[in-house]
């Protein structure tokens, strides 16, 4: 007889969804287009959001506020034919990719202002030039590009609903991810957040690999102009105390990878056990080992217990993370 296994509320395992691979014939086709008119549209809509984020940076700059060494754009682009060419060292750097419809995606990126031409040079290459095999110069990067926008707090935050139902000078807490690149420089981003009278601890940060998480203290009409002064933000989020590691299976995914390479286990003796008394282990273990976070502490145990030897907590000021 099947019994009820214990239930941990969905938020250890997920399901996975499944995608059968396509039978012979069927792909990802690059959609048809006139090159040189397709290049020239989007060359034209690069060069008019650039040229608006410069001018409203100019704008800031002269009345003595930090601007960022860069702008923020959004590129539509059909989901699955995002090409690695929207991240690299000389041009566009990916920042964050949101969903807008069933096939296509919003890809936003950070252009340096030295790299201003990046766009327009492959563009060009695409109109004019053929591989060897006598395809078009960078059509996996150009071809599927439906338009391209200035992007603003939207395309960083976790959702423009969301954003738009803050308040408008109520005080908030904010998580803020920067991503750090080679440019990245804790001094300009100290100096911008105090600058914006952004309340933040920086010493506080948390402090990974590929990305820096500030805690900062703001109102939404503050926030809302963040971007023109602060480049490299991988995403902003509102602070909604612990729960934010398991509120949904994408935001759970995102902090167990920056964990797991970042957090050294102390387990000793006198580390806290819990104790689950349950008739249907073998399914709780399993789903419990293929969580990257508990895969080297949980114990099978012919006994109806099984221990778990690690509760993880991490205090970041008044942060406190539970993760089992």
């Amino acid at each position: 007889m099947q019994k009820n296994h214990f239930y941990l509320g969905n938020q250890i395992a997920e399901a996975k969804k499944f995608t059968p691979r396509p039978r012979v014939g069927q792909s990802n086709t690059m959609p048809q287009r006139n090159r040189i008119e397709h290049a020239e549209f989007l060359k034209e809509q690069y060069q008019n959001s650039f040229n608006q984020a410069i001018a409203l940076q100019d704008e800031l700059a002269a009345g003595d506020l930090p601007v960022a060494d860069g702008v923020y754009l959004d590129f539509e682009v059909n989901k699955k034919l995002i090409s690695d060419s929207f991240d690299t060292k000389t041009g566009a750097k990916i920042m964050k990719v949101s969903d807008i419809s069933e096939e296509n995606a919003n890809v936003t990126v950070f252009i340096e202002k030295k790299d201003k031409d990046w766009l327009n040079k492959k563009a060009d290459e695409y109109a004019n030039v053929d591989t060897d095999k006598g395809i078009a110069k960078n059509e996996k990067l150009i071809a599927p590009i439906e338009e391209i926008n200035l992007s603003n707090i939207h395309s960083l935050y976790e959702s423009s609903e969301s954003f738009d139902g803050l308040a408008e000078n109520e005080i908030l807490l904010f998580e803020l991810w920067i991503n750090k690149r080679d440019e990245y420089s804790i001094e300009d981003v100290s100096n911008t957040l105090h600058a914006l009278d952004i309340v933040c601890n920086i010493g506080k940060r948390l402090q990974f690999a590929d990305v820096d998480v500030f805690l900062i203290k703001t109102t939404k009409n503050v926030l809302e102009a963040l971007p023109n002064h602060l480049g490299y933000i991988e995403g902003i989020r509102r602070y909604r105390q612990p729960s934010i590691l398991t509120e949904t299976h994408e935001v759970n995914r995102e902090w167990n990878d920056l964990f797991n390479d970042d957090i050294n286990f102390n387990i000793t003796d006198d580390s806290v056990c819990i104790g689950i008394l349950d008739t249907g282990l073998t399914m709780l273990t399993n789903c419990w080992r293929q969580h990257c976070l508990m895969l080297v502490w949980v114990q099978q145990s012919t006994s109806p217990i099984t221990l778990i030897k690690a509760i993880m907590v991490l205090i970041w000021q008044d942060w406190l993370y539970l993760v089992i």
